[in-house]
C-alpha cells in the first residue's frame, strides 16, 4: 500500500514539475493582475507575458466603461487587457486583424453571420468566437476598442450621425447599472447601435451617461415596448 501511495506521489509531482517549467500560451479571460507590468505599462511598452512578447498599441476607456489596453503580439496578433471593478487586470478574447498597418478609429457593424466586426479603413478586425451579442457575451465585445474618445479622436469618426429636427425621436430614461452599450441592446435590439446612439446625442465620452439621464433615440431604431 505504501509503494502505491510513493509512485502517486512520484506521479503527480513530476507533473506539476512540468507543468510549471511548460510554456502556458495566453488563454480567454487569464487574469492578468499578477503581472504589474500590465499595469504600468505605457504605449510603446513592450511586455512578457506568460512566455509572449506584446506591445502595448494604446489605453482607452472601452463601451463598458473599463480601462483596456490593446496589446500586440510579435506576430502581429492581437489581444485587450482590461481592469475589471475588482481592479484586477484580465486579458479578454483573441482577434484576428488585417495585419499590422491597421489603424485608425473603429467602427462596430453586424456581420452576415450575426457576428460583430470592426471596420478600419480597408482592414478589419473581427471578434472570435463571438458571433452573438446575447448579454453573457457582452462583455467581450464591449471592450473592443470602439469607443468614442474623450482626447479629440472621436472627431475622426467617419459618417458621424447628428439629431436633425425633422427625425422624429424618443426620450428614453436610462437604467440602473445600465452602460451604453446595455442601455443600446435594450432600447434597439442591437448593441452594436451604442455608438450611433453616442453620435445622436452628441456625447463625447461613452462612459459619461448614468441612470436616471435621458437620451434620445430615433423613433425608427426602436423596438416595440422599448419605452416601457
Amino acid at each position: 500500500m505504501s509503494r502505491i501511495l510513493t509512485l502517486v506521489c512520484l506521479c503527480m509531482l513530476a507533473a506539476s514539475c512540468a507543468s510549471t517549467n511548460g510554456s502556458t500560451p495566453i488563454s480567454t479571460d487569464t487574469p492578468a493582475n499578477h503581472l504589474n507590468r500590465l499595469v504600468d505599462a505605457s504605449e510603446g511598452d513592450s511586455l512578457e507575458l506568460e512566455g509572449a512578447t506584446w506591445a502595448v498599441e494604446r489605453s482607452y476607456i472601452a463601451a463598458s466603461g473599463r480601462l483596456c489596453k490593446r496589446l500586440r503580439g510579435s506576430s502581429g496578433q492581437l489581444r485587450v487587457g482590461c481592469r475589471n471593478i475588482a481592479r484586477e487586470w484580465y486579458l479578454r478574447k483573441p482577434l484576428t486583424h488585417g495585419g499590422p498597418g491597421s489603424a485608425g478609429v473603429s467602427t462596430l457593424r453586424n456581420t452576415d453571420t450575426g457576428g460583430a466586426s470592426a471596420n478600419t479603413g480597408s482592414n478589419s478586425v473581427q471578434a472570435v468566437d463571438a458571433v452573438s451579442v446575447d448579454e453573457s457575451e457582452t462583455v467581450d465585445l464591449e471592450d473592443i476598442d470602439v469607443e468614442l474618445i474623450e482626447t479629440g479622436a472621436d472627431s475622426q469618426v467617419q459618417d458621424v450621425i447628428t439629431p436633425a429636427a425633422d427625425v422624429p425621436a424618443q426620450s428614453l430614461r436610462v437604467r440602473e447599472n445600465e452602460n451604453l452599450w446595455r442601455f443600446s441592446k435594450r432600447v434597439t435590439g442591437n448593441a452594436l447601435n451604442w455608438e450611433k446612439i453616442a453620435q445622436f446625442n452628441q456625447l463625447d465620452n461613452a462612459r459619461s451617461i448614468s441612470a436616471g439621464q435621458h437620451l434620445r433615440v430615433p423613433v425608427e431604431w426602436l423596438v416595440p415596448g422599448a419605452g416601457n
